[in-house]
């Protein structure tokens, strides 16, 4: 263990100061590495800058994933076609841009958890909308004699919707509003 041991000797104060002055260096080295990688992945950055010449939704929607921590998710059957010939825009919100390039078209965006972008036709939204939201029915499938009947099918008139009864006859079952269940028994 010789060859560890500094030729002067540890015990040179000027040594010892040196040897200090280098640690400290090298922790405040790695830690202000440290705190700009966390900064880099912690900080979402909601404003972009582009400018596109002619180009298409996919290549100007691949240049904010680039640009910023959004991401983006639609159909590759139906997305808008357009073409934008100059797209200049500097420091402007991500979603005020996508009202931007969805105006005039038969699409819109919904905003998701985790910075995801969704774009849908404004048709889905509307079928999909709060106002006709679902009911859930929920009661008790029962004989003549009122013993529960276990294993009745509870449907939605025209759709594959549905659910059985537990063993002492209750369901639960959402339906859209204005609905009608079908029940049916075997046995």
């Amino acid at each position: 263990m010789k060859f560890f041991l500094h030729p002067l000797g540890v015990q040179n104060p000027l040594c010892l100061k040196k040897l200090c002055l280098i640690m400290k260096l090298a922790i405040m080295l790695i830690l202000v590495c440290n705190f700009q990688l966390l900064a880099n992945h912690v900080y979402s950055q909601n404003k972009v800058t582009l400018n596109l010449r002619s180009a298409n939704f996919k290549q100007v929607v691949s240049e904010i994933e680039k640009k910023t921590s959004y991401r983006f998710i639609f159909s590759e059957r139906k997305y808008p076609t357009g073409k934008y010939s100059d797209l200049n825009v500097v420091d402007k919100d991500v979603p005020s841009l996508i009202n931007q390039l969805l105006a005039g078209t038969p699409f819109t965006y919904q905003l998701l958890p985790n910075n995801l972008i969704a774009i849908v036709s404004k048709e889905t939204t509307e079928k999909n909308s709060p106002d006709i939201a679902d009911i859930v029915i929920s009661g008790v499938v029962t004989s003549e004699t009122g013993e529960p009947l276990q294993g009745v099918s509870v449907g939605i008139v025209g759709t594959t919707n549905g659910t059985q009864t537990g063993p002492d006859g209750s369901f639960q079952l959402s339906v859209p509003a204005n609905s009608t269940l079908r029940f049916s028994f075997i046995g």
